[in-house]
């Protein structure tokens, strides 16, 4: 492999490596600090190979791919692509025990996993099973309501 190869290939793995950590595993510091050190390896092949002013365009043209990379990224809405861009505004009731006894009817609005949530006279609540799973809009039916914890099971 020619040196030029060695350096273009240290520098898009390092490129790749930051993007990585900027997108996928932000917070470790790892990855990022490895793609850095790769993108100065081939920044230093290229001083020792080619001379300093090679050296510094090399330099000069990482840095402005680093920076045209995340402008082009942010402004496009790349980003977004890996971006949950859904919010969960399900509401629970929080005075629902004055409402629910055992033996009362309802439904599965969520799928319990065991947990999940549940409705009954028009009132959601977080519910859980003994272990069972229970698919969404199962009828279920309340077994056992322990301090917060209601525990419901499938209604046959």
């Amino acid at each position: 492999m020619s040196a030029l190869s060695i350096i273009i290939v240290l520098l898009l793995i390092g490129l790749i490596f930051i993007v990585a950590e900027v997108l996928f595993i932000p917070g470790t510091t790892f990855v990022g600090f490895l793609g850095f050190a790769m993108m100065s390896v081939g920044v230093w092949y290229s001083f020792r190979d080619f001379g300093s002013v090679v050296g510094l365009s090399v330099a000069g043209g990482s840095l402005l791919l680093i920076i045209l990379t995340f402008y082009v990224g942010y402004k496009k809405g790349v980003w977004k692509l890996f971006a949950l861009g859904t919010t969960n505004d399900t509401r629970l009731e929080t005075n629902y025990l004055e409402v629910l006894e055992v033996g009362l009817i309802g439904k599965a609005v969520s799928a319990l996993r065991p947990a999940g949530t549940g409705e009954f006279q028009g009132k959601r609540v977080e519910v859980q099973t003994y272990g069972e799973l229970i698919s969404t809009d199962t009828s279920i039916i309340i077994v056992e309501i322990k301090g917060n914890e209601i525990f419901v099971k499938a209604n046959a």
